[in-house]
């Protein structure tokens, strides 16, 4: 059975959907820190949904259902603390 996959366009790396948890803070990042997308373009809105890599090093919006997979609309979570890890 072909499994759907999505994968990020410049590491390849698998990406999954975010769970609830590391939205929330994501978004709580996201109000306490300006953040940009790659391009250099400011993050304005608190995201919905995002597709994030394994290691969590890496995330993609999804804007109105559409995953946003362009290298330029990548968010960077470097840095993020997520539990007890800081990814």
């Amino acid at each position: 059975m072909i499994k759907n996959q999505l994968f990020c366009p410049t590491s390849k790396a698998a990406l999954a959907l975010a769970d609830e948890s590391l939205l929330n803070v994501i978004n709580a990042w996201l109000e306490d820190t300006e953040m940009l997308y790659k391009n250099g373009d400011p993050i304005a809105k608190p995201a919905h949904a995002l597709l994030v890599d394994k290691q969590q090093k890496i995330a993609y919006p999804i804007n109105g259902g559409i995953p946003q997979l362009l290298p330029q609309y990548a968010i960077s979570l470097e840095g993020l603390n997520y539990g007890n890890t800081v990814v």
